[in-house]
C-alpha cells in the first residue's frame, strides 16, 4: 500500500502501540502522579494482555481501570475463577511498572457478543 503524503507529513496505516500511546497521553490528566507511567501502564496492559495472563486471556480481557481496580471482562463464570488465580501476578508485574497500579480486581461475566 502507497503511503500519502499530507502536508509534508506521511499518511497511512500506523503502528496501532504508536496510536494507542499518542491516545492515552491525550486521556492521562496531567496531575496524575507520573503520566508517563501512567501510559506505559495502560500500554502494557491492553497491548500484552496474553503475555501478562496466559492463555486465559482467550475468555477475558482488561474492560477499564477504576481508581485502584482493575475491570476485567470474562465470557463465563467458571473463567472468572480462573482469572482469579493469575491475578496476583498481574498485579505484581503491574506495580513493577508503575506503583500506582490497580491492586484490586472487579470481574463481570460478559457472554460474548455483549458490548460493554
Amino acid at each position: 500500500m502507497k503511503r500519502r503524503r499530507h502536508f509534508g507529513k506521511t499518511v497511512g496505516p500506523q503502528p496501532i502501540t504508536r496510536s494507542l500511546s499518542k491516545a492515552l497521553e491525550q486521556l492521562t490528566p496531567r496531575s496524575a502522579p507520573n503520566p508517563t507511567n501512567t501510559v506505559s501502564l495502560f500500554n502494557v496492559l491492553f497491548t500484552q494482555w496474553e503475555t501478562l495472563v496466559g492463555t486465559i486471556a482467550q475468555h477475558a480481557h482488561p474492560v477499564r481501570i477504576d481508581g485502584k481496580t482493575l475491570v476485567v471482562a470474562v465470557d463465563h463464570p467458571m473463567w472468572a475463577t480462573a482469572f482469579r488465580s493469575v491475578s496476583e501476578p498481574l498485579f505484581s508485574r503491574l506495580k513493577e511498572i508503575e506503583p500506582g497500579a490497580p491492586s484490586q480486581l472487579h470481574i463481570v461475566v460478559r457472554p460474548p457478543g455483549k458490548s460493554p
